[in-house]
């Protein structure tokens, strides 16, 4: 489970096929909320992100159309890596291994208010 640590009831979920079909829920846990980090097989630190219930898609950071998740062949911007949040409190960034500066956002309390970030980190 992915969690949000200000909106800490927030879990990442994907809820159908399409690129923008993901986004956060706050109540009972299910199969869509699972994500398995497969690494990448020489770029170490670096995982694809794949949902338990839609496998053939993985996160990807697209420099046109931002955080989305993609089905299709492999490409370096499905990439991306845990980064510990610095304050020794279990939380981590996911940031992309191409887009370095780009990452996983929750941006307001709505379910569809995720997205990518370039700026300052929050604790």
């Amino acid at each position: 489970l992915i969690y949000n640590k200000v909106y800490h009831k927030s879990r990442l979920r994907q809820y159908g096929g399409g690129w923008r079909d993901w986004g956060t829920y706050d109540f009972e846990v299910a199969d869509n909320q699972l994500w398995l980090f497969d690494p990448h097989p020489w770029k170490d630190g670096c995982y694809y992100i794949s949902n338990e219930v839609y496998p053939q898609h993985r996160f990807a950071m697209s420099k046109k159309n931002g955080l989305i998740t993609y089905k299709g062949p492999y490409f370096d911007d499905q990439l991306f890596k845990l980064v510990p949040s610095g304050n020794n409190d279990g939380y981590y960034y996911i940031y992309s291994c191409t887009y370095t500066k780009k990452r996983f956002a929750k941006k307001g309390a709505a379910n569809n208010k995720v997205g990518s970030y370039d700026g300052k980190q929050y604790d």
